[in-house]
């Protein structure tokens, strides 16, 4: 690799009705972006340009509109749309340093998105909400659960709620985890202490949709208002998937008895069950 071979990276600017549009965040103006995006599908013509945060434009009554989604910070740049496939969250994505000649510079994927796992703009209406799950405040009062470093895993039906998985530790005591369950246009979170024993939860992975799913389902208070709640009567899931070793005359043993490996189509597989369930079977 060439440690002197130059790359091409692109840098943005914006200008509405023919002028620079600036960004002022904090004690710096900026009319350079490492990144923007269109916002496809939005109500009325808005971009999203970031750089150390991100920030909405957008045509608002004759007027370029700034505002700011996600102030400069120690955080990385970031954002995930809550009603991606199927109406659920989708990866984790944001600006990369890039030569973007010839791109469409089109963000698409939903009309929910939440930025820097802060704040969540509705595309329909140009609102943005924030929401922060790891406050000091809503830490203490979910009894010590930090959820500040997970992206959102589930949207509530009515797409009010999304759900995080939040984490403690004692001393010498194994980590713990619970549901927080962060209501957008009000601020309020809540938590769901998981019984990772009886549950099975050995790690922040094993918490998938599909697990959730089996284990939790949404319902409708009197007020209409979405609650998370546990499912009851479900048998918790025995953890098991199948792998296929294959021997010739005998099992395999030693520091590759763990591996998959191919199975020639002439040789007998024998079928060894562990790892992780999802979904609503056994």
């Amino acid at each position: 690799m060439n440690p002197f071979r130059r790359t091409t990276i692109s840098r943005f600017r914006v200008t509405y009705r023919g002028k620079p549009v600036t960004v002022t965040d904090g004690k710096n103006t900026m009319s350079e972006f490492s990144d923007a995006r269109i916002l496809d599908g939005a109500s009325r013509p808005a971009l999203l340009v970031s750089e150390a945060g991100v920030y909405l434009l957008h045509d608002g009554q004759g007027e370029a509109k700034v505002e700011i989604l996600a102030p400069a910070g120690d955080d990385p740049v970031g954002w995930q749309w809550l009603d991606a496939a199927g109406g659920q969250p989708g990866p984790e994505t944001g600006p990369k340093l890039r030569d973007a000649t010839g791109e469409p510079l089109t963000e698409r994927g939903g009309r929910l998105l939440l930025v820097n796992r802060k704040r969540v703009l509705d595309l329909d209406s140009l609102r943005h909400y924030p929401i922060m799950v790891n406050t000091t405040q809503h830490v203490e009062a979910l009894g010590g659960y930090n959820a500040g470093n997970d992206a959102a895993r589930i949207l509530s039906p009515g797409r009010s709620q999304f759900v995080v998985i939040g984490s403690r530790r004692g001393n010498d005591a194994p980590e713990e985890y619970a549901l927080v369950v962060a209501e957008f246009m009000t601020g309020r979170v809540h938590g769901l202490p998981l019984d990772g024993k009886a549950l099975r939860l050995q790690s922040r992975a094993d918490a998938t949709p599909a697990w959730i799913g089996r284990y939790f389902e949404w319902t409708r208070e009197p007020s209409g208002v979405e609650r998370l709640k546990a499912r009851g009567g479900v048998t918790p899931c025995h953890g098991w998937e199948v792998r296929t070793f294959w021997s010739h005359g005998r099992l395999p043993s030693g520091p590759h008895a763990a591996r998959d490996v191919r199975r020639p189509p002439d040789l007998p597989a024998l079928a060894v069950q562990r790892a992780r369930c999802g979904g609503t079977g056994d």
